[in-house]
């Protein structure tokens, strides 16, 4: 995520004609203009940020099973269709970082990745294996069971299906090439995010959505280092104040810089070793 980062003054590994910046370009920012603020004490180094959410629960992937949450979490009213729509707007935007581009360039055109969202759910919900994606089946059918506010993956998006008709043809891979998705699609951002990048849907026990590495566990905890555009997922030691980095994550509501804004979060050290 990081490397691939909208700033001009981030090297990043885009391929050369895509490294122009516009003025429509949005970039992570998670602290905000805050400085990075880190030294080293021996092997150790030790930097300062903000935990901002635990890991709760964790969608399932081909390497790891589905962990499902056990703190308590507001229910979702399933007689409001406008909490069950928003819910699956947050789900949507997260499984894709929010972004239109794998180079995080361009805000998601969320009411189309909405729409094609749900109609794979539907397929795949339905076997559908004729039209929907076989690694997007593979991925509901890990995660179907994933509780939500209350409610899972599956019933979640029961409750506002909009039928099992195909997403369109431009969205859909060809047969022959199974893995050639169009880039600024809901199903090429699944893709990158998903299966590429091997992220994977998770819930916080606050009730906060995202992306979490392949490595996480729940208990692992969301931190918002000091200059750093994007939150990350440390895990305590056995040792007294020392801490694994796990890797970079998408947390929603705290991308641009949130965290440091709130006076309910307060900064501490942590010593990564």
């Amino acid at each position: 995520m990081v490397s691939q980062s909208g700033r001009k003054e981030i090297g990043n590994l885009r391929p050369r004609d895509m490294v122009e910046i516009t003025g429509s370009t949005v970039v992570f920012s998670a602290s905000g203009n805050v400085r990075a603020n880190f030294h080293f004490e021996g092997l150790d180094l030790l930097v300062y940020g903000v935990v901002v959410e635990v890991i709760d629960g964790l969608g399932g992937s081909k390497t790891s099973a589905l962990a499902q949450l056990s703190g308590p979490h507001h229910s979702l009213n399933s007689r409001s269709k406008g909490s069950v729509s928003d819910l699956i707007d947050r789900i949507c935007r997260v499984l894709v970082f929010d972004r239109e581009d794998r180079y995080l360039r361009y805000a998601a055109p969320i009411t189309d990745f909405v729409h094609d969202f749900q109609q794979f759910c539907s397929l795949a919900a339905n076997n559908d294996a004729k039209n929907v994606n076989s690694e997007f089946k593979e991925w509901f059918e890990r995660n179907r069971k994933l509780q939500i506010l209350g409610s899972n993956l599956e019933s979640i998006m029961g409750k506002n299906s909009i039928g099992t008709g195909s997403a369109s043809a431009s969205h859909t891979p060809s047969k022959s090439e199974p893995h050639q998705h169009t880039h600024n699609s809901f199903l090429g951002r699944f893709y990158d995010t998903s299966v590429k990048m091997g992220k994977r849907l998770m819930t916080g026990e606050s009730g906060c959505l995202g992306m979490a590495p392949e490595r996480a566990r729940k208990g692992d905890l969301i931190v918002v280092l000091l200059g750093c555009s994007v939150p990350v997922v440390m895990r305590r030691t056995d040792y007294e104040g020392k801490f694994v980095f796990v890797g970079e994550c998408f947390l929603e509501g705290f991308m641009s810089g949130q965290a440091l804004e709130d006076d309910g979060f307060g900064s501490e050290k942590f010593c990564i070793c």
